[in-house]
């Protein structure tokens, strides 16, 4: 009997959901990516300071992922816990992500948690360094991390089987189909951890990490009909299901809480081509869910968020070293939590216009962004941006504004929520420059400045034991990032692959605030001033190797200081292939050197642990 490539699937993907429905016991599972390049926001430009992520090894998460080949600190609250990114000296909530050009960030926090994306539903992931906010919107302050789908043209299916230490397991599927003008892609994965390590909290005390078990679901679905070269139709639907218990500190004795993140997003759009222009409407509708319940406590928040999101994007080359692009977009966010007086309703509408100039090996691009909603005074954003870009060398100048709005939970949240708090606000400058002069070998460096006004942060009101957002910071941070890569064939069956990153981040309160005591001039809680890591990858023959090094110098926390850390990751793949068949098995060592370190204080991260991963894929 044959069996199709598609009648494999369904097969699988009944099997994996069966999995996800019982609650298997000790498997989280977590698809990792077959294929990540280089991708451009479907409204940005050569001169935007993009870093492209290319993977090498298919046994990565995406904040390991972003770690080892952007040079970017990841603010990691523990293993299977928060993950959030910190970019040129910026907080959390100023990433902007987004999934094909449209928001994905929660409006009631400002943020997305990165440990909940799916890594494998994406085959194309960018991250732009550096200030975005003219055309990627409010938060894109530190810098932008866009996902992508893009249609494959190789049918292909893949299964994924993972096992590693503390209990954790993973399975996960992928598949690409093409049946003449129709493709669709599909990625299903499904990753737990028991998440029990031990550490040392003192020399003389070992501990074990409770109560931190956990397990993530994601499927994500596309499907692409090309009517004719001109017109195109696209549909996706991404769901994550998420339950992760919240393990004590280590000065407390136990915790009870968990969290349970839901989510369901829709996409659809559509591209149209005619001559020198291009009409690209599309539609997204998000609906979230988050509870967080400690019983001990007496704590259950259930906080969901409702948004839909309608964007009409233009592009027209005038010429043919011209291009306009105007994008209008109209947001409708509804809001809900046990904390706000009733639910909450907000619109936007945002107005994004571009014109790019070349004239020779240079180039240039103005760019503005006005955001209109009610009850709401938002600034004018404009950016300009010139580059030259010669055969050996670039050189590329950005200065523009930037802006992050407040969130629903700053405006509404009682008590607390403040209507009346400002938009952060303020300038920033970045010199890029690139050489490849030589085959092998490509440098970059950047020098940036950054001010920001109006620096929320929540602080206690006087007299009360409430916390509220206030507008009492403003923060100057300015820095340079250093990156290598290349990669070269060392004789007819080896190759190796490098990419080393290196950051020098001065972020700085130029306000004294009272609580936390932040004196002026000194460096943001939880910035390491100095970070560096690499990846390199030796291949030989059918064998590849590793080497991810880490390091992440000191920074100020809330209760005490955390101390710089060094890291040490390896990795062993062998790949071989039978008839149509493709085999990967690759063992993972993450802390090969077995260090204590903390990323946040008080929260513990696992020692030594180790990883195996089979792919098993058809062509």
């Amino acid at each position: 009997m044959r069996f199709s490539v598609s009648k494999i699937f369904c097969l699988m993907v009944f099997f994996v959901n069966s999995i996800h429905a019982i609650g298997q016991k000790d498997t989280l599972l977590q698809i990792d990516t077959v294929f990540i390049s280089a991708a451009t926001l479907p409204y940005s430009n050569a001169n935007s300071t993009g870093i492209t992520i290319n993977q090498s090894n298919g046994n990565q998460n995406l904040t390991e992922l972003l770690s080892r080949q952007s040079g970017i600190f990841i603010k990691n609250y523990g293993s299977f816990s928060l993950a959030s990114s910190s970019i040129r000296g910026g907080a959390a909530n100023h990433t902007a992500i987004n999934w094909n050009g449209t928001s994905i960030i929660n409006p009631m926090v400002g943020q997305l948690d990165l440990n909940l994306l799916p890594m494998g539903g994406f085959n194309q992931i960018t991250l732009f360094k550096g200030g975005e906010g003219v055309l990627a919107g409010s938060g894109a302050i530190g810098g932008n991390i866009e996902l992508a789908n893009a249609a494959s043209q190789i049918d292909r299916l893949g299964l994924i089987l993972g096992s590693g230490s503390f209990g954790r397991q993973k399975i996960g599927l992928d598949l690409n189909k093409k049946f003449n003008k129709l493709s669709i892609s599909a990625n299903v994965g499904f990753d737990q951890s028991r998440n029990d390590f031990t550490y040392k909290p003192a020399p003389q005390i070992e501990k074990t990490n409770t109560n931190g078990q956990g397990k993530i679901f994601n499927q994500l679905y596309q499907l692409m009909y090309n009517h004719s070269a001109n017109l195109s139709f696209y549909g996706r639907v991404w769901h994550t299901d998420a339950l992760r218990h919240i393990p004590p500190t280590t000065v407390q004795n136990e915790s009870i809480a968990t969290q349970k993140d839901q989510s369901l997003r829709t996409q659809l759009s559509m591209l149209w081509l005619k001559g020198n222009f291009s009409y690209q409407p599309q539609f997204t509708w998000i609906k979230d869910k988050n509870i967080y319940n400690d019983e001990a406590l007496r704590i259950d928040n259930n906080n969901q968020y409702e948004s839909m999101n309608l964007e009409q994007r233009f592009n027209w080359y005038a010429a043919k070293n011209s291009k306009l692009f105007v994008n209008i977009i109209y947001n409708v966010l509804k809001a809900n939590s046990e904390n706000y007086v009733k639910e909450e309703l907000e619109k936007r509408l945002s107005l994004v216009s571009a014109f790019t100039q070349k004239f020779g090996l240079f180039s240039g691009q103005i760019a503005l962004r006005k955001e209109l909603i009610e009850n709401q005074n938002t600034p004018i954003v404009p950016s300009l941006v010139i580059s030259n870009a010669g055969k050996e060398h670039q050189i590329s100048f950005r200065i523009q504004k930037n802006y992050r709005l407040p969130t629903m939970n700053e405006r509404y949240w009682r008590p607390g929520g403040r209507l009346d708090v400002l938009p952060e606000s303020g300038w920033s400058q970045d010199l890029t420059m690139t050489s490849k002069k030589y085959k092998y070998l490509e440098t970059s460096v950047s020098i940036y400045n950054r001010v920001i006004d109006n620096w929320i942060q929540w602080v206690p009101v006087d007299g009360q034991f409430i916390y509220s957002p206030t507008n009492i910071a403003k923060v100057w941070s300015r820095g340079v990032d250093f990156q290598v890569k290349g990669d070269g064939q060392l004789r007819p069956n080896q190759s190796i692959t490098y990419v080393l990153n290196a950051a020098y981040v001065k972020s700085t309160n130029q306000v004294e605030i009272p609580i936390p005591l932040t004196a002026k001039g000194s460096q943001l809680l939880y910035t390491p001033t100095f970070t560096a890591g690499a990846m390199v990858d030796y291949q030989f023959g059918k064998f590849q190797f590793g080497l991810f090094p880490n390091y992440v110098g000191s920074s100020k926390g809330i209760n005490e200081d955390i101390k710089a850390y060094g890291l040490l990751d390896a990795s062993l793949s062998y790949h071989t292939k039978v008839s149509r068949m493709a085999f990967d098995i690759s063992f993972q060592c993450r802390n090969l050197l077995n260090k204590g370190y903390y990323v946040v204080e008080r929260r513990a991260m696992p020692g030594r642990n180790f990883g195996v991963d089979l792919v098993i894929g058809w062509e």
